[in-house]
């Protein structure tokens, strides 16, 4: 069967993803004048257009009043570069991870945005540098912490690192992008995507036919009884198909609060229950 194709990308995306495949991997980001850069936006373009015009027509025409409304808006433009750049300047980040992550599906990742400052910050956005990532804004009052929670996706199981995350603003002229990019450190276990209508438990007990008592007795014993998840018993060739199916029968088990153990090609887990027997069975499917 042939491999699909990784999707093209733009030597410009080739270039950002080696940039920032660079850049150190810190447990917190600190914005500095040495990690914040800034460029025009499309308004900040045309901005410096009309600038350019009202310059030459000023000179064409001798208009000292052409002149004073240039450098006045110039001087306006320059002031919001110096607002953008400093309602950045001095924030502090850090994430945490909520919840569990599944491949395939959102994990919701907390961004806490820390102003130390005595002055409030306006209009601070946060994203992934991901594709079609979700963004959210914030605005921070004096010596305050915002937490944001931003989606993401993982496509494939396994211990995987947090993608670079970038904090930007436009505040206040909206003519001017101030930004950093920061590479999280840490990874996230991601477990297999649950298979979808996936079987009954091994030998589990139903409740279809008339005989109410047999079924209760062999609930009782299953209760009992520690019941195994084989990787090689679930009646599936494929790997990755293999541990969707254990994935989906662990969370089965574990909401009926049986006893049950896994057994991979590379790993044995004793029976148990609880909470953290749960995690650590998902764990074990997740990196073996």
């Amino acid at each position: 069967m042939a491999q699909p194709r990784a999707p093209v990308r733009s030597p410009l995306a080739r270039l950002r993803a080696w940039w920032l495949a660079r850049l150190p991997a810190t447990a917190e980001h600190a914005l500095t004048h040495r990690n914040l850069y800034v460029l025009p936006t499309r308004p900040g373009w045309m901005l410096g257009l009309t600038l350019l015009l009202l310059l030459v027509g000023s000179i064409n025409y001798q208009l000292n009043l052409g002149y004073l409304l240039t450098f006045l808006l110039a001087g306006q433009a320059a002031v919001g570069v110096w607002v953008a750049h400093q309602n950045l300047r001095g924030l502090r980040l850090g994430v945490g991870l909520e919840g569990e992550a599944f491949a395939g599906q959102p994990v919701r990742v907390r961004v806490d945005v820390h102003n130390p400052g005595r002055r409030a910050r306006w209009a601070v956005t946060v994203r992934w540098g991901q594709p079609h990532s979700d963004a959210a804004s914030v605005d921070l009052p004096p010596g305050e912490t915002a937490s944001v929670a931003l989606p993401l996706v993982f496509a494939t199981r396994g211990r995987q690192p947090l993608p670079p995350l970038s904090i930007e603003t436009r505040y206040p002229l909206g003519a001017f992008r101030v930004w950093s990019w920061w590479r999280p450190a840490g990874t996230v276990t991601v477990y297999p995507a649950p298979e979808i209508d996936a079987p009954p438990l091994p030998g589990a007990a139903t409740t279809d036919g008339p005989s109410g008592w047999l079924v209760r007795e062999a609930a009782q014993r299953q209760a009992t009884a520690a019941l195994w998840l084989d990787s090689s018993t679930c009646g599936l060739r494929d790997t990755e198909a293999q541990r969707g199916r254990l994935c989906a029968w662990v969370l089965q088990a574990d909401a009926r609060g049986l006893r049950y153990g896994l057994r991979l090609p590379e790993l044995v887990v004793e029976p148990d229950s609880g909470p953290a027997h749960r995690r650590h069975c998902l764990e074990a499917l997740a990196c073996h």
